[in-house]
């Protein structure tokens, strides 16, 4: 049930016994040169009280070229920002982002860093998003 919360809580609620996986996110930054112009490219949503963005969507943009040259380590949707050129947190991000037009961008993404765990007893296998199942 990796990434989905509501069949988390389900089987919190169902369950007589659950075995969690938490894990720390993989955090990378990356550079974006606005200063020739040019769109980022990232469609983004935030809670009211949230600290990060989340990526929606990656239309065209120099977020997609960046994505086309470095296929090894892509930007996806579901990866969140969690810092806009060393600020961090919803409002100091935003504002940094609104200033960020023809400016040398950083930003700092976080994603699960999720390895599929198999069950010793059973060889049952749970896949987190963005991995496929062993092969047998």
């Amino acid at each position: 049930v990796a990434g989905n919360a509501h069949r988390m809580h389900g089987m919190w609620l169902t369950s007589l016994s659950v075995r969690c996986q938490v894990c720390a996110p993989l955090k990378f930054a990356v550079q974006f040169d606005l200063t020739e112009g040019g769109k980022l490219g990232v469609d983004l949503s935030r809670c009211r009280k949230g600290m990060s963005f989340l990526v929606v969507d990656i239309p065209p943009g120099k977020l997609k070229d960046w994505n086309d040259a470095n296929p090894h380590l892509e930007i996806r949707p579901s990866d969140r920002i969690v810092a806009v050129n060393g600020r961090c947190g919803g409002a100091d991000m935003m504002e940094e982002l609104a200033a960020s037009a023809n400016q040398p961008l950083e930003l700092v993404f976080s994603r699960p860093a999720w390895e599929p765990c198999y069950s010793e007893a059973t060889d049952d296998v749970t896949v987190a998003p963005g991995t496929s199942e062993r092969e047998g």
